[in-house]
């Protein structure tokens, strides 16, 4: 996990950026693989029930800004949680690293 302003995608395989804008408004979290944007985590309070924002998530997927280095056009990871309740909307469950690069 990293603040936005504090970016550094060589930290890991893996990274994700708290509060990260995007051309529609800022996820919850961007997430990079290999230095390059994947996908989009929402995260909502616990308790909160998920039902309704995938459309929110879903907003997030073509809004990237034309700068950001990424695996395509479109974001192609969804992932909404309240820590206990977690639910992905794309990518058959792979939510590793190193499960995502294997789809590259």
């Amino acid at each position: 996990m990293q603040d936005r302003d504090r970016i550094n995608l060589g930290a890991s395989l893996g990274v994700a950026v708290r509060e990260f804008s995007v051309t529609t408004g800022a996820t919850a979290y961007m997430l990079y693989v290999h230095r390059k944007a994947w996908g989009v985590l929402e995260a909502k309070p616990e308790g909160v029930t998920l039902t309704g924002f995938g459309e929110q998530s879903g907003k997030y997927l073509g809004a990237l800004k034309p700068d950001i280095p990424s695996w395509g056009t479109n974001l192609i990871f969804e992932y909404e949680s309240t820590g206990p309740g977690s639910r992905s909307l794309g990518m058959q469950g792979r939510s590793r690293p190193a499960q995502l690069i294997e789809l590259t």
